[in-house]
């Protein structure tokens, strides 16, 4: 079955919104199960776990997930 490049489109769009939908109801579970810490540093940690995280090529935030979760397991 041969479709018109119109037909391509729209059919080529559906699928685009099927897949953006299944990813924000994934995401929306995700963030479900997920909680917020907010923490108060001084400038001086915040700077450091910075340079660290870069040094690592992380964000401040996976990197500070990963030392949490490293801390934990010593136990």
């Amino acid at each position: 079955m041969f479709l018109h490049s119109s037909e391509k489109r729209a059919e080529n769009a559906q699928a685009s919104r099927i897949t953006s939908v299944q990813k924000e109801e994934k995401e929306k579970k995700t963030k479900a199960r997920k909680k917020r810490l907010l923490l108060d540093i001084s400038p001086e940690l915040h700077r450091e776990v910075k340079v660290r995280a870069a040094q690592k090529d992380m964000s401040i935030r996976e990197f500070v997930v990963q030392a949490l979760e490293k801390e934990l397991r010593k136990g």
